[in-house]
């Protein structure tokens, strides 16, 4: 990418961002020089958020929609249950990726202050990044495959990288050893030709250097990288981790002298991974995983062997001949490796869940205990649907919010006294209620309503929530609770406790027809799809508080928000909203 000045290469990023549906402005660009494959900036909004902006290098023989499709797939399967994924976030056409007026292809993801692996002897960290790539098995155990495409056609054809050489002219001890060891190291491969091994998720380019470690615990936390995601042999995910993790290499005078299996390392490594994968793996998979160490150092050292006359000769036979030495080591100590294996299978006695660290969990946001009024909360919202209504019917939206909330409040001025007084009359405490709640894309903001309970409300919500009766258990609702004063009782039943959130309203923190406002907490605990409820403003009303109110389950209210903002956003529409709003407060229905 080439931009001639700062403010030029601030316009460009800003422009990238709005085909995301980025909240905010750009305000500072860091470019990521640790990545090797694609060009990344670390780009920093004026909402505090931070993101991750890559610019692609796609191989032209490779489908780019296919490959980013797979990726979407898997990441909003893993989020969609509570698992660890880093999620690409989607553009204004519903895509994971955006097209620039060069022709230069970009994607966007939230940035995590975290760091990847470094070289270690720590075995504890070595069982955690064996569990994490175990995880990434044991979580898509239940992933429907048929829906992914195979995109690298050639990607751990053991037998058929091997059987290339033939064609080598080159005059290798390598060479000759992997052809001799053609069968042993083409075992799996062979099995999953068959059809014996079951295609699964497989990441293809499970390094270690894939595994994201928090700063703070210095612990790993989630598999990243996924581009090569595809139906594929789930024990290569195993065997590439290992052999990159175990393998103690000496160097003397730049150059390799020694290549060994650290047994230690491995018996860590595998530990951590059968915790989460003993009870997915099958018979098959469990009896031949030691194999699959030789297999895939076999493999390593085939291709870089058959790379060797095309670029970096020196590198290639280095490598060549370091992989080699490490499947003959393997191979010197397959029954110790295989006894490793039996072992610790035997010691699982039950399924592991473990929780490495609060990181590894980029659901939808980083949960706070805290927000300040004007913050965001850091929000993955999967995009699966597209606000209706275009810039006009966003200015006639504002325009009337601000003429209707201006001309209510100076119309219900008397009531707002009479009711404010009453309040303070009645019961200790302020006469409004203030809360943070949070609005369109995340943004927190200061919520007022008429205090319609005792002072001592939150610190007892605790003691109640056993008896929330809305299903799903993330909004509270509760018949008669004894919180609620008994004029508090009187003004939710006729809505006049909302009334100054007309305020909200003129501010712009909300609208007056759009979905229900929420709490910090609740948002934590919202399920994936129902966050595009926060692509447009929040209402005072909304097509649930017109249809039922309290008498709509929370699922019931995410449809109808989801499908208001989606499909009945307009003008007219909101119009009609208002005045069923009315009649339904005017005859109490729903109210609590």
């Amino acid at each position: 990418m080439k931009v001639k000045s700062k403010k030029d290469q601030k316009a460009f990023f800003q422009d990238i961002g709005d085909m995301f549906r980025l909240p905010g402005e750009v305000k500072t660009i860091e470019e990521i020089r640790e990545a090797k494959t694609n060009s990344t900036y670390r780009v920093t909004y004026s909402t505090n958020r931070e993101y991750v902006f890559q610019q692609l290098n796609v191989d032209s023989n490779v489908n780019l929609e296919n490959v980013m499709k797979n990726i979407d797939l898997v990441t909003s399967y893993l989020r969609g249950r509570s698992l660890s994924a880093l999620h690409f976030h989607h553009s204004n056409l519903n895509k994971n990726f955006i097209q620039d007026s060069a022709g230069n292809y970009w994607r966007v993801r939230r940035f995590i202050d975290a760091y990847s692996y470094k070289a270690t002897d720590d075995l504890g960290v070595i069982e955690d990044i064996g569990f994490v790539i175990g995880d990434m098995l044991n979580s898509l155990k239940d992933f429907d495959i048929s829906l992914l495409t195979t995109n690298f056609e050639n990607v751990h054809k053991t037998r058929d990288i091997i059987e290339s050489l033939k064609t080598c002219d080159l005059d290798l001890e390598e060479k000759d050893y992997l052809l001799k060891k053609l069968d042993q190291a083409s075992c799996i491969y062979d099995l999953y030709v068959k059809g014996d091994i079951k295609p699964r998720v497989a990441h293809n380019d499970a390094k270690v250097k894939n595994v994201l470690f928090n700063k703070q615990t210095r612990r790993p936390s989630v598999l990243i990288d996924i581009e090569m995601v595809q139906p594929g042999i789930g024990l290569y995910d195993f065997a590439s981790s290992a052999i990159y993790l175990c393998n103690d290499v000496t160097i003397e005078n730049d150059e390799i002298t020694k290549t060994e299996f650290n047994l230690k390392k491995f018996e860590a490594f595998v530990k951590g991974y059968l915790k989460v994968t003993k009870f997915v793996l099958t018979d098959i998979e469990k009896e031949y995983i030691g194999k699959t160490l030789y297999a895939i150092a076999c493999e390593a050292a085939a291709f870089n062997v058959s790379r060797y006359s095309q670029n970096g000769k020196e590198r290639r036979l280095a490598k060549a001949r370091m992989y080699t030495a490490l499947a003959k080591d393997i191979d010197s100590k397959v029954q110790e490796i295989e006894e490793l294996i039996k072992n610790t299978l035997e010691s699982i006695k039950a399924p592991y869940r473990l929780e490495i660290n609060a990181l590894d969990r980029d659901i939808s946001i980083d949960k706070q205990k805290d927000y300040k009024p004007g913050e965001y909360m850091n929000i993955v919202m999967p995009h699966n649907i597209k606000p209706r209504g275009g810039k006009a019917y966003a200015f006639f939206k504002r325009a009337f919010d601000i003429f209707c909330s201006l001309l209510a409040l100076i119309l219900l001025s008397p009531i707002l006294l009479i009711v404010g007084l009453l309040v303070k009359l009645t019961s200790k405490g302020p006469m409004i209620y203030v809360s943070k709640r949070v609005g369109k894309n995340g943004r927190i903001f200061k919520f007022y309503k008429f205090r319609s309970m005792y002072q001592d409300a939150e610190s007892r919500l605790e003691e109640l929530l056993s008896k929330n009766e809305v299903e799903g258990g993330i909004t509270f609702k509760m018949k008669n609770d004894p919180r609620i004063t008994p004029f508090g009782r009187f003004i939710r039943k006729t809505s006049l406790d909302e009334l100054p959130q007309l305020v909200n309203i003129l501010k712009g923190d909300m609208t007056l027809i759009g979905p229900r406002v929420g709490l910090p907490r609740e948002i934590e605990q919202y399920p994936s799809e129902a966050l595009d409820r926060l692509l447009v403003p929040q209402g005072l009303s909304g097509e649930w508080q017109a249809n039922g109110r309290s008498d709509t389950t929370f699922d019931q209210m995410i449809k109808m928000d989801l499908d208001y903002i989606q499909n009945k956003r307009s003008f007219w529409h909101d119009i009609g909203l208002i005045f069923k709003t009315v009649w339904v407060v005017i005859a109490g229905k729903g109210a609590e």
